[in-house]
């Protein structure tokens, strides 16, 4: 009788961890989706570099960013 409830003990056990092990993979496949949509988005962004009197001689400016693509891909786009 003992031995049937450890048993039973371990298969919940189990369940609950499969269950919990499923759940992380379903959240990091969703992050590493959202990783590649930022990759994919990178390419419409253009990033000039100005110099100056910094250390390095470069600093960021500010981005150009294609618009008119990024409408066609999304109607709702605004900026």
């Amino acid at each position: 009788m003992k031995h049937i409830r450890v048993l039973t003990i371990l298969a919940v056990y189990l369940v609950v961890l499969g269950f919990c092990v499923s759940a992380l993979l379903g959240i990091w496949r969703m992050y590493q989706a959202g990783v590649m949509e930022y990759k994919g988005l990178q390419e419409y962004i253009k990033e000039e570099e100005e110099t100056d009197g910094t250390e390095d001689g470069k600093e960021k400016g500010n981005p150009e960013i294609d618009f008119s693509s990024l409408k066609k891909m999304n109607r709702d786009f605004t900026a």
